[in-house]
């Protein structure tokens, strides 16, 4: 588990829940998944969480910013890029 999902989980109190869910949804989530190893179904569907309220921050964010798309999108890409260089030193 990398470092920064590590720290989150130590910090976020987790309780556990039964959903019903879609098992193709959960096949689809678990082909999307780049991440390292295999991951339960419950670690895949938080993730894909996870990725869809990032998804809805940066929309929240970017209609209450005053940069264009194309400028709020290439300083996102710089960001992503600095954070992986980051994460691939470490």
């Amino acid at each position: 588990m990398r470092a920064v999902q590590r720290r989150y989980h130590e910090l976020m109190a987790t309780r556990k829940i039964n959903l019903p869910l879609d098992e193709e949804l959960v096949r689809r989530a678990r082909e999307q998944d780049v991440g390292p190893g295999s991951k339960s179904d419950a670690q895949v569907v938080e993730d894909a969480l996870s990725v869809f309220l990032g998804l809805r921050a940066l929309d929240d964010a970017r209609a209450q910013g005053t940069l264009e798309p194309e400028a709020a999108d290439e300083l996102a890409v710089a960001e992503v890029r600095a954070v992986r260089r980051a994460h691939s030193r470490a």
